[in-house]
């Protein structure tokens, strides 16, 4: 057992030697910096807020009172993603949204299940001009 395996901010407050940074929870502070656990606060990231779509270029950093530092390295790294990975606002080349419209166009049917880890899925085609 490794007790340092996963680093879950905002829990999670420093840097270390973990090996996967999980990002499930909500990260909201106030104006000051003050983490607001349970409560939306005036700055906050949480992957939900982009169910729909991939998250802006350039988010804002948490404000500076903000003592997480593990927060401020994932914003960090979202960041340096978005600034570096080709595409970002379109990576599938098919308009914003698109991975919900493929997903309930049924597009995305075949893509396997979370624990088919060593399955390959199924190629799926895509022809130029299909509607979404």
């Amino acid at each position: 057992m490794r007790p340092k395996l996963m680093a879950q901010p905002p829990w999670d407050k420093g840097l270390g030697e973990f090996f996967i940074l999980h990002f499930t929870y909500g990260n909201d502070y106030d104006e000051n910096g003050v983490f607001t656990p349970g409560k939306v606060g005036k700055w906050r990231f949480d992957k939900r807020s982009y169910m729909a779509g991939i998250p802006p270029k350039n988010l804002d950093p948490p404000p500076a009172g903000c003592d997480n530092e593990l927060v401020k390295r994932l914003i960090e790294m979202m960041n340096e993603a978005s600034a570096t990975l080709p595409n970002w606002e379109d990576p599938l080349g098919a308009g914003r949204g698109a991975g919900r419209r493929m997903l309930h166009a049924g597009w995305l049917e075949h893509v396997p299940a979370i624990g088919s880890i060593g399955r390959r899925p199924a190629p799926i085609a895509i022809q130029s001009g299909a509607e979404l």
